[in-house]
């Protein structure tokens, strides 16, 4: 378990993540921030399919090892277990990873030529920031709906790269994130005041659970042309 100032600082990055639960369910306008990446007519039919964007990124996983991503996988498990029939999706698998790095989100626009200048770009820091350890520890559900495992690096490996890279890369994405995530679905509806609590009291117990270290030796440019990797 990482300790210190470092883990701390990373642990209050995750703050948001305790806000699910000032409800008694899901609110309607923030699982709206997560419907909308799902067709209408898959959410109606109740068999949610991600929709067709344009997403460029660097990051790591998909896949992760098997012995890691049967860890994920038991979480999974565990939340289906207590939503029931409750609408979800759950990210697949072999499409689970941690964004490092937004290069460009849907509403964004960038040419052929930034995409070949930022792999140029990304490849200069990378010599000197591989390789680096993430601990995995602990999930989470965001107000959203979002499932998360959290992730930690004590070397700080992982600002210096989004650092360098924001200064390296006018032209990239605007919308960043600052958490070393995993993100592993999306509740898609309230599940009403009972399960609500179930959830609450899994996330509590669960949110320091060992899920296990990645050694990151490779980041890839990644491009979605549909949410959660499903076309890639």
């Amino acid at each position: 378990i990482m300790l210190g100032e470092r883990y701390e600082e990373l642990e209050r990055r995750y703050d948001r993540l305790t806000e699910t639960w000032n409800s008694t369910d899901f609110l309607d306008n923030r699982l709206e921030e997560s419907r909308c990446r799902f067709t209408r007519e898959s959410l109606e039919s109740r068999n949610p399919v991600t929709r067709e964007f344009d997403v460029w990124y660097f990051g790591w996983g998909l896949p992760f090892p098997q012995h890691f991503v049967n860890g994920l996988v038991a979480v999974q498990k565990e939340v289906k277990q207590i939503l029931g029939q409750g609408l979800h999706y759950f990210v697949k698998p072999h499409n689970m990873g941690t964004e490092l790095f937004r290069l460009k989100m849907p509403k964004d626009a960038i040419s052929e030529e930034d995409i070949k200048e930022a792999r140029q770009t990304v490849r200069k820091f990378l010599s000197d920031a591989y390789p680096f350890e993430i601990e995995y520890e602990g999930m989470g559900i965001a107000p959203e709906g979002v499932l998360v495992a959290k992730g930690y690096d004590s070397s700080y490996a992982v600002d210096r790269l989004r650092t360098g890279f924001g200064s390296a890369m006018p032209y990239a994405s605007r919308d960043q994130i600052n958490w070393i995530h995993i993100p592993m679905g999306r509740i898609l509806e309230r599940v009403g005041k009972d399960t609500f609590e179930k959830l609450r009291i899994y996330a509590d117990k669960n949110s320091q659970r060992p899920i296990g270290n990645v050694i990151v030796s490779r980041i890839r440019l990644i491009h979605e042309t549909q949410w959660y990797g499903e076309r890639k």
